[in-house]
């Protein structure tokens, strides 16, 4: 087998006897050997930067359950990333752990985690209804619980707390109660079936006394540890005023035994004595310092800190005990060149990036190289305000055209977002919205506005006269199911991001249906809820893959070219991408994506392919039932494949060689490649 001889900086420490790593054992022999193929695409994608950059990757998706250990370390259960993250008392991040899943140490939607004395750690894995017990460092050392209604079972478990004997309460939420364990997860008690409004929280204070945010009931119930009903406070249907709630979630204590309880729908905290009578509250409904949105869980540290996770926001924010704003945590923001939900973004010849800043109600302009310039907008339906703008673009004079599901209109501004002209209301008439989500301008500066709800496309001139419309509720060639984003080419063709039906539709200026590609999956060229679509100067065509978390490229006819993202919040990992804009800077072609639930704009340039190293491991032997054999083979074919992964090679581009040549995994007619261990099948 004909091979190259590996870079040297790249093998350096190991041996290499004639371009051939060997490992011999009786009877078989495995041989890596290094390769150079050609690419399988021209080009591909490389992060080059992202704004705002952060103190600390504080890239929470749907914050939900916080707790602080006894050596003042904060564990946030960050939901929808299926993960608990580990900081300091100032924020400084720790370590991670955890993935989606439902193998020990993965999580479905964890809600809520929980701290022992000694420094163990409970989450309440709420979708895979069980408890899950760690070492403060994330080691996985037990779990209890499936789903049902007996003891020890769970149906969708919110909240967890801890007493000072080590002994566990869970808000066992769908079933209606509270259950008990020891802290290896043996069942106790069980208490509250048909007495509570589905609970979601629970805390034990230093005397042992068990606090339950009763939800559906509006109240805070107070118990024994062996469930005895003390007292209660709240309840009466809900309400706003001091001492009543509107669906709290979260309820804490600390060392002088005060309560603060997460009065979520009123946005707002309120502190309490033991026996429920009211101290204190803060509340001030909005995204700014100390303000609210919907406050879901409360921690208390030992210096008497409160933490509080505003999820909607989504954010830890930290107080006094008397409710000072000291602090908070998070990606989203309202300063210059920071976003809240940013959604789509246009260029403009001399290079210059506008992106709307869709919960800040606003637009951003940056240089290419994402240095920020300058802002305008704020919320309302006055001349120049947006309403959660989404949809962004600009024309052959400079102009700056913008829309949004909720203000039913076009606005027209100048570059430096002075005022110009609007026009469109609300309704299903010629010229009207309902949803105006995405905008594009084709070569004659006529305006395309994708109208969501009403499942059409309508045309413009650039002063606001209409056109035609085109489009109609349905799956057909040229039916719509929530039409989201819209681009023109060169040639003035139209592409449409048909958001609820997973594909792309193509038209002419006109309306006339051309073409359409994808379909619903994670596969080349399928889509989950694609969200946004742009084209370049070479008519290729740039998907954002919502669903998928990933940039797709295509030609203008739907060809798939190449993809690139993840699902994640580290660098070049993309969350619900909702917008994207391309343009060359120095002639090289630069995507800008609107990274929308990290709410950060990330930059990526489009560099030529190099030659792909490959590797390839061939195991003699043989892959048939009874090779007793298999047990050597197995443990240099990994120990190739591991020595590898350091140098750089990924499962792409190692692939395994045995005995059948004719192997095929899937049963595709293919010949597979195999992703990472060997094993006998393979």
């Amino acid at each position: 087998m004909a091979g190259c001889k590996p870079r040297s900086s790249g093998w350096s420490g190991f041996r290499w006897i004639h371009r051939e790593f060997l490992c011999k054992v009786p009877s078989f022999l495995i041989v890596l050997t290094c390769l150079t193929t050609p690419a399988t695409a021209d080009s591909y994608f490389q992060f080059t930067r992202m704004t705002p950059t952060l103190q600390q990757p504080w890239y929470f998706n749907f914050p939900y359950g916080v707790v602080v250990d006894d050596a003042g370390n904060v564990y946030i259960a960050d939901t929808f990333n299926d993960r608990i993250l580990k900081l300091t008392s100032d924020g400084i991040f720790i370590f991670a752990f955890g993935s989606e899943g439902s193998g020990d140490g993965q999580f479905f939607r964890p809600h809520d985690v929980a701290a022992d004395s000694a420094g163990n750690l409970y989450v309440a894995d709420r979708d895979n209804h069980r408890i899950q017990k760690f070492s403060r460092d994330g080691v996985f050392l037990a779990k209890w619980g499936t789903n049902g209604g007996g003891d020890g079972q769970f149906r969708r478990p919110y909240g967890v707390g801890v007493d000072s004997e080590g002994n566990v309460y869970v808000a066992d939420t769908d079933n209606l109660r509270i259950q008990k364990f020891n802290g290896d997860g043996e069942f106790i008690a069980k208490w509250g079936v048909g007495g509570f409004g589905g609970p979601q929280d629970v805390t034990v204070d230093g005397l042992g006394n068990v606090y339950v945010a009763d939800t559906g009931e509006h109240r805070i119930q107070k118990f024994t540890c062996a469930g005895t009903f003390l007292t209660e406070w709240g309840a009466g249907g809900g309400g706003s005023g001091d001492g009543a709630f509107l669906y709290p979630t979260g309820v804490a204590t600390d060392q002088s035994g005060y309560i603060y309880v997460a009065d979520s729908v009123n946005a707002r905290v309120q502190k309490f004595t033991g026996d429920g009578d009211f101290v204190a509250k803060w509340e001030n409904p909005g995204d700014g310092n100390g303000q609210f949105k919907t406050p879901v869980r409360i921690a208390v540290d030992g210096a008497g800190d409160v933490y509080v996770t505003d999820t909607w926001n989504p954010r830890i924010q930290k107080f006094s005990s008397e409710g000072v704003f000291k602090t908070k945590w998070g990606s989203p923001g309202g300063g210059d060149g920071e976003f809240y939900y940013p959604w789509s973004g246009a260029v403009d010849s001399g290079g210059i990036v506008y992106v709307v800043d869709s919960y800040n109600h606003r637009v951003e302009k940056f240089t290419n190289n994402g240095v920020y310039l300058s802002q305008w907008g704020s919320s309302g339906s006055g001349d120049g305000q947006f309403s959660y703008p989404t949809g962004v673009a600009l024309d052959s004079s400079g102009y700056v055209y913008v829309v949004g599901p909720y203000q039913a209109r076009v606005e027209k501004l100048t570059s430096e977002g002075v005022f110009v002209a609007k026009w469109g209301s609300g309704g299903t008439g010629d010229g009207q919205f309902f949803h105006a989500f995405g905008i594009s301008v084709d070569s004659d500066d006529n305006i395309y506005v994708v109208d969501s709800e009403n499942r059409r496309v309508q045309k413009f001139t650039n002063n606001g006269v209409f056109v035609r419309k085109w489009g109609s509720l349905g799956s057909g060639d040229g039916q719509f199911r929530y039409p989201t984003g819209i681009a023109v080419d060169g040639m003035d063709d139209v592409y449409v991001a048909d958001n609820n039906n997973h594909r792309i539709q193509k038209f002419s200026s006109d309306g006339s249906f051309l073409t359409k590609w994808g379909t619903e999956g994670g596969g080349e060229g399928q889509f989950r809820y694609p969200a946004g679509v742009t084209v370049d100067e070479r008519d290729f065509v740039y998907v954002a893959d919502s669903g998928n978390h990933r940039i797709q490229k295509f030609t203008s006819d739907g060809s798939f070219v190449e993809t690139f993202g993840t699902f994640g919040s580290e660098v070049a990992n993309i969350n619900n991408p909702q917008g994207l804009a391309v343009a060359a800077v120095n002639n090289v072609p630069h995507i800008y994506v609107a990274d929308s639930s990290n709410h950060r704009l990330q930059m990526f340039m489009e560099l030529p392919a190099p030659p792909i190293s490959r590797s390839i491991i061939v195991a003699a032997g043989g892959a048939f039932p009874g090779n007793n054999l298999w047990s050597a083979t197995q443990l240099c074919a990994n120990f190739a494949y591991r020595t590898l992964t350091y140098q750089g090679f990924t499962k792409d581009t190692i692939q395994y060689v045995s005995s059948d040549l004719d192997l095929d995994l899937d049963g595709n007619g293919v010949a597979d490649d195999v992703d990472a261990n060997a094993t006998n099948a393979n």
